[in-house]
């Protein structure tokens, strides 16, 4: 797993508890403040267009139209 994926699965779990126990803003709020997070410490999201094509860096909005980071906290397993 890549460094980048593990230092955002640690801060996903370390958000959990708090993600659990919140209605559907704060779950929202929490997804965002994440997303945040990673941005301002020069981190990305990658996607690929293809299977086998270049990588690209997500905008905010497919970040948040997915929902990465609201189903990486749901599910949140901090190694594998």
């Amino acid at each position: 797993m890549l460094q980048g994926n593990q230092k955002f699965r640690a801060l996903c779990f370390s958000r959990k508890p708090e993600f659990d126990v919140g209605n559907h803003a704060a779950k929202r709020r929490i997804a965002t403040e994440i997303v945040k997070h990673i941005r301002e410490n020069d981190g990305h999201f990658l996607r690929k267009k293809e299977q086998k094509g270049p990588w690209y860096k997500m905008t905010e909005e497919q970040v948040r139209l997915m929902g990465a980071c609201a189903r990486a906290v749901l599910g949140c397993r901090l190694f594998g």
